[in-house]
């Protein structure tokens, strides 16, 4: 009943301020044409962004580790698990951050990353592991024997995230904004 009497109601057209009305408002409530409004604009980069989204999955990873260690056949021992909820926990920090925090994180994060999948290619061998994921590996690199071992799928990852962290640093966009004080 009450929505067909709004319907019924008769509309009043909205009345615009006078040109000597608007002068007497104060500045915050006055719309000026956005002919008047001056642009800055600003480089940004997808630090932050990235910095989140993967610290999200980092932190998801590492606590699915505790409950499925053979998780997409990586090698996801306890201490492995720990570092991924660190990590995780550091790139949320650092992406909430300012800008420039986030980019310096994601500068250090991809380096690591991206030589820890490099080295695990170069220094891994063929063999099996003996934790997490007990199966033949033909990149296998004992870290930490029997304790942080990686395989092939944990060399790939490594890279591409460590990848993804440096071009998330290096990639600039600009947005427009408006100038302080218009």
């Amino acid at each position: 009943m009450e929505p067909e009497k709004e319907r019924l109601r008769p509309r009043v057209p909205k009345k615009r301020p006078s040109e000597e009305e608007s002068e007497t408002m104060p500045p915050e409530f006055r719309k000026e044409p956005e002919d008047h409004i001056q642009f800055e604009t600003i480089r940004k980069n997808y630090a932050q962004e990235t910095s989140i989204v993967l610290g999200f999955s980092f932190v998801i990873v590492g606590l699915l580790g505790f409950v499925i260690p053979y998780f997409l056949n990586f090698h996801l021992s306890y201490t492995n698990n720990i570092i991924h909820v660190v990590t995780g926990t550091l790139a949320l920090w650092f992406g909430f951050d300012r800008n420039i925090t986030a980019k310096r994180f994601c500068y250090i994060a991809g380096a690591f990353y991206a030589v820890l999948g490099l080295l695990g290619f170069v220094a891994g061998t063929p063999g099996i592991a003996s934790v997490a994921n007990p199966v033949e590996d033909r990149f296998l690199w004992r870290f930490i024997p029997e304790v942080l071992e990686f395989g092939t799928t944990d060399h790939a990852i490594h890279l591409l995230v460590g990848i993804t962290f440096l071009l998330a640093a290096i990639m600039k966009f600009t947005v427009k904004v408006p100038k302080e004080g218009y």
